[in-house]
């Protein structure tokens, strides 16, 4: 959700919905970011927008641990670069090539360093990996069918795709999720979510 005119109007239409059509006496958005990387605007921009937001919980994104990862390990832009990586150091006023060889990468790391804000980085320090609310479970990606929700690694929260979607178990909460396009809404989702719903039987 890198783009910063659809963040922007995704959260009208939320704020709408939630005065208008489900009136509720307290109400917060939960975003299962991903904030840098993806849109064709500035990840810069939707950071800022994201963090303004007073009524709004986030969660941690597979693309927002490539910023620190990044920083410390150049060369890890050969992955990033494939998921907007490219385009997330546009934003913060960078002109890196198309691609980049070890030395720009160097360069790049450095540049990065001294451009985005503080602030920036203690969002993407801030970010949770899951939320529990009720009976539901939100997350970035999914679950790892077999194991307690306690005892779940962030690589699997944050990056695991076929063995949680194919996956006919029942978990202990509803797992509400993105991460996995989809070209249409799934018939199972929640509010604007696209989601995949996984139910525990009452005990």
């Amino acid at each position: 959700m890198a783009a910063l005119d659809l963040l922007a109007a995704l959260l009208r239409q939320m704020t709408w919905i939630v005065h208008c059509t489900h009136p509720v006496a307290r109400s917060w958005f939960l975003l299962a970011t991903t904030s840098t990387g993806t849109g064709l605007e500035r990840s810069a921009g939707s950071s800022a927008r994201m963090r303004a937001n007073q009524r709004t919980r986030f969660l941690k994104g597979n693309h927002e641990t490539f910023v620190h990862r990044f920083l410390s390990a150049p060369a890890v832009l050969d992955e990033w670069r494939l998921c907007g990586g490219l385009e997330t150091l546009a934003s913060y006023g960078l002109k890196p090539s198309i691609n980049p060889g070890a030395a720009e990468r160097r360069r790049l790391a450095e540049e990065l360093a001294k451009s985005i804000p503080k602030p920036h980085l203690e969002f993407f320090d801030s970010l949770k990996l899951s939320f529990s609310c009720g009976d539901f479970l939100f997350v970035h990606a999914g679950v790892r069918p077999g194991v307690p929700i306690r005892k779940q690694r962030e690589e699997d929260l944050l990056w695991i795709r076929e063995e949680f979607l194919s996956c006919d178990q029942r978990f202990e909460k509803f797992v509400v999720h993105g991460h996995t396009p989809v070209r249409m809404p799934m018939s199972d989702q929640i509010g604007l979510i696209l989601t995949r719903e996984r139910s525990q039987p009452d005990a």
